[in-house]
């Protein structure tokens, strides 16, 4: 008889720790991925206002900069204005769809993550356009 009694008081025991030690780390768990997941919400936004930031900065500085420079390309202080016209264009995108967090994140960031993130941008561009030049290359034979 005592012996059942130790069974089921190792069991209750057993339960409580679980309520204890479980739940609350599942709870830990789902905030972490919630937390995780608005964030990459918030990345994903400022991702696509600093895309559109650079199409606009391209249509509106780069284009005629690198038509009224010497070499055709630009030079530092251009690149640097230019990545400065993307990042307000984009403060302007995320304002205008009140994308409050995703605004005042990209208002603290700093300009060497920008640049990652412009950097990110430039390159998937240049993804994009490989593809439609080689097509556009086969279709023009």
């Amino acid at each position: 008889m005592e012996e059942n009694t130790l069974l089921f008081e190792a069991i209750r025991l057993l339960g409580e720790l679980a309520f204890v030690v479980i739940i609350p780390f599942a709870i830990s768990a789902l905030r972490k991925w919630t937390k995780d997941s608005e964030h990459k919400a918030i990345y994903d936004d400022i991702f696509h206002a600093l895309e559109a930031g650079v199409a606009e900065a391209h249509e509106e500085f780069v284009v005629w900069r690198k038509r009224t420079s010497d070499d055709g390309k630009l030079s530092k202080e251009e690149r640097q204005e230019a990545r400065n016209k993307a990042r307000s264009y984009a403060l302007g995108v995320l304002a205008r769809v009140g994308q409050q967090a995703a605004e005042s994140t990209l208002e603290k960031m700093s300009d060497g993550e920008i640049n990652a993130i412009i950097r990110q941008v430039l390159l998937r561009q240049s993804k994009q356009a490989k593809p439609a030049q080689a097509g556009g290359d086969e279709s023009g034979s």
